[in-house]
Order: structure tokens, then C-alpha cells, then sequence
């Protein structure tokens, strides 16, 4: 475990920000896989 906390902020930061991205830009197809694979 670290003990510097800004490296995972950052880490969750750019993973919130990636996964958002890819659902925005995505087209129907990708999105009804993503909802189907996470149970949304």
C-alpha cells in the first residue's frame, strides 16, 4: 500500500475519466455490450 495518496487519486482520476470517455464517444453497439457485461 502506498503511502503517497496522490498517485492513487490520480490513478481513479484517469480511469474515471478513460471509462467515461469510451461510454460518451462509443456507439449503441458498445455501449449495450458494456451494459450487458456490468449488469447495467
Amino acid at each position: 500500500m502506498s503511502h503517497v495518496l496522490w498517485t492513487a487519486v490520480a490513478a481513479a482520476l484517469y480511469a474515471l475519466l478513460t471509462f467515461g470517455g469510451m461510454c460518451l464517444l462509443a456507439d449503441k453497439g458498445f455501449r449495450q455490450d458494456i451494459k450487458r457485461r456490468l449488469h447495467f
